[in-house]
């Protein structure tokens, strides 16, 4: 690119020695890339900005914050405008490659932190629901093949076009490994005690982050945990709302946008709940109000359901209240 090119006013220089077309949408992939593209010594996106490239949910508080990149200690963490720079100890297999789109029919390979180094750094930055909620998504995205089913369609805020599904499987048993082995090797990291925390609290199979908000929520509350991944089987048709108390009979779906807005979905959507009456299930329906701006009237109503369907409350019970969760 000649002198003249690089000082035409549809370029840009996010960065020293880099520059890009002022054309191009500022997407994480684009700010990413650029970020790559500096002078200096190899580094690995990290924290909120690896995770967002990957595809975790992440609330919207973050978007557009600047990128943060790690370098290999003692390496000095990289500076400069839009970079948030970071020097840890990082392995051989602390870093992995993902084939991120950057412009028209182009695929570029870009060096993230590997979870559950990920993670780890993600544990320093965001609050314990939302950190649960990566952690769910994480372990939804690396089921074994066999268990994947509809997983790589990713439900609600941060798909990345599935790439969490390039993310190599990993069962439970291999999941509890891989966090013992980070406490193990770095002891006393920054976000260590906080992530273990988060991940006693996550579970296996919840499919999105309002899903993951929703029985934190309820957990939070006092009320009995609900069940992940419950199938309701009638006559000719199952279904597996996202959560389930069969003892009692009583299940809550979370609705997005696009249940009131797609026909098709909405339709799907009455004729299911039909469905769950006729099997003598109490279905409750729980929508983006509940969550993020006042979930006493939906946790009131929970409880509610359980006692018509027999869950007696301990002794001296009250509903605890539960702030509502960051968007």
């Amino acid at each position: 690119m000649t002198r003249d090119r690089l000082r035409s006013s549809d370029i840009e220089h996010p960065h020293r020695g880099v520059a890009v077309s002022r054309e191009a949408p500022a997407s994480i992939e684009r700010r990413a890339h650029a970020a790559l593209l500096r002078p200096g010594p190899p580094s690995a996106l990290s924290h909120v900005s690896g995770a967002e490239l990957l595809g975790v949910p992440l609330p919207a508080t973050w978007e557009g914050d600047p990128i943060h990149l790690t370098v290999a200690a003692p390496l000095r963490a990289p500076r400069g405008r839009g970079v948030l720079g970071h020097s840890m100890r990082l392995d051989s297999d602390d870093v992995r490659f993902v084939s991120i789109p950057v412009a028209a029919e182009r695929v570029e390979p870009m060096p993230v932190l590997a979870d559950p180094l990920l993670l780890l750094t993600l544990a320093t930055q965001l609050r314990p629901p939302d950190l649960v909620a990566a952690i769910d998504a994480l372990r939804f995205a690396t089921r074994p093949l066999d268990q994947r089913g509809a997983s790589t369609t990713r439900r609600g805020r941060g798909n990345r076009l599935g790439r969490l599904a390039e993310i190599p499987p990993r069962d439970s048993v291999g999941w509890v490994a891989a966090v013992t082995q980070l406490e193990q090797c770095r002891p006393g990291a920054p976000g260590l005690r906080k992530l273990r925390k988060a991940w006693l609290a996550s579970e296996e199979g919840v499919r999105s982050r309002p899903e993951s908000l929703l029985r934190l929520a309820i957990i939070g509350a006092q009320l009995p945990p609900p069940v992940v991944g419950f199938a309701v089987n009638g006559s000719g048709w199952a279904a597996t709302p996202d959560l389930a108390w069969p003892e009692f009979g009583v299940l809550v779906e979370y609705e997005g946008d696009h249940h009131r807005t797609d026909r098709r979905q909405f339709a799907h959507d009455l004729e299911r709940f039909d469905r769950y009456l006729d099997e003598n299930w109490s279905p409750i329906r729980a929508v983006s109000e509940d969550l993020f701006w006042n979930p006493r009237p939906l946790l009131h109503r929970i409880a509610h359901r359980l006692s018509e369907r027999g869950w007696k409350p301990p002794r001296r019970w009250v509903l605890r209240d539960v702030g509502a969760c960051s968007r």
